[in-house]
């Protein structure tokens, strides 16, 4: 199992909301709390405990006026904290020389492609990740896939998040 800490910025596809400056004296952004709107039921399905409560809490929607594209409406994003706890399948047969590579898989349980897209940047930003004694991250990549399943017309959007990361194998060498 691994842990992993995160800061999920989701940015929905359409939204029917706006923020116009000039109706609230130029404010371009505003923060809301997430029970105003629908939220995603966007979840790792991989995780040992699913239990929205514990993150969603905390979650946050920023509004901004100032969409990049250049069309009218807000620029909605739900940002939250998230600690999961995932399942991996490791291979020690060159312990404590091994590498691990770990998948956190991302999606909705309800809702297609249609319904909700999802998108992400190829690497993951680790300007906070904290280094640990035993592990070095080697790489930390988000790729997106389209699946079509039986039950469905449309196609189901899913984010694999692959971890790699090498054991530093002095304490090991050393204690052992």
């Amino acid at each position: 199992m691994i842990n992993v800490s995160d800061l999920y910025k989701i940015i929905p596809k359409v939204l029917k909301f706006s923020l116009d400056p000039d109706e609230y004296h130029g404010i371009n952004t505003t923060i809301l709390p997430h029970e105003v709107l629908w939220l995603p039921d966007t979840v790792v399905y991989n995780s040992v405990v699913m239990n929205p409560d514990e993150t969603e809490r905390h979650m946050n929607i920023r509004a901004d006026s100032l969409r990049p594209e250049g069309k009218r409406g807000a620029l909605m994003s739900f940002l939250y904290p998230a600690m999961y706890t995932v399942t991996c399948r490791l291979n020690i047969r060159y312990f404590p020389y091994d590498q691990q590579n770990c998948t956190l898989t991302i999606s909705s349980w309800t809702n297609s492609k249609s319904a909700l897209d999802y998108y992400a940047d190829e690497n993951v930003n680790l300007a906070s990740y904290i280094s640990n004694e035993e592990w070095e991250v080697i790489s930390f990549k988000v790729y997106r896939h389209e699946y079509k399943y039986a039950c469905c017309p449309e196609p189901w959007v899913i984010l694999e998040a692959s971890i790699v990361i090498r054991r530093k194998p002095l304490y090991y060498v050393v204690n052992l």
